[in-house]
């Protein structure tokens, strides 16, 4: 992996996804150039024996928990130099999170999800802003849409 120009690693919860990727992009883009990586955690984990000039991850990281570990994992996979980039929808009150709330409060999803709700995952922008800049990120570029949208800090 870490000889081509641009790995890919869809998740391995949208196996379908996964698949059509690792079938189109050998058709349509250089295969020397990119690779797509199926797999679960032992992909996942091989890849992050590797350095990448550039991590990117776009709408993904918000459904992660754990976000100042994660991101000290990936910055120490970066080369010197490198760059992460992400972006994080940080929509939690979004209307149609706030209905699946209210779906997963009542009978009989409540009893299923034991009581179970999903919290606010994506922290204000300062916070990564401070962490960023903890964990070596001297340079930091904060883009951060109202509305539909998220952030995003490279």
């Amino acid at each position: 992996a870490g000889g081509n120009a641009a790995v890919l690693k869809p998740s391995e919860i949208a196996a379908h996804t996964s698949a059509l990727m690792a079938d189109l992009v050998p058709r349509h883009l250089d295969p020397e150039s990119v690779a797509v990586i199926q797999g679960g955690a032992d992909e996942t984990q091989a890849l992050l024996e590797e350095r990448f000039d550039l991590i990117f991850s776009n709408a993904a990281l918000q459904w992660v928990d754990g976000h100042p570990g994660l991101l000290e994992k990936l910055t120490r996979r970066l080369s010197e130099n490198g760059q992460l980039a992400i972006q994080m929808p940080a929509n939690d009150d979004h209307v149609t999170h706030e209905a699946a709330r209210t779906v997963a409060r009542s009978s009989p999803f409540r009893e299923v999800m034991s009581g179970w709700e999903r919290m606010r995952r994506v922290a204000p922008p300062e916070e990564y802003a401070t962490l960023l800049f903890r964990i070596g990120f001297r340079q930091q570029q904060l883009h951060q849409r109202r509305g539909s949208a998220g952030m995003a800090i490279q």
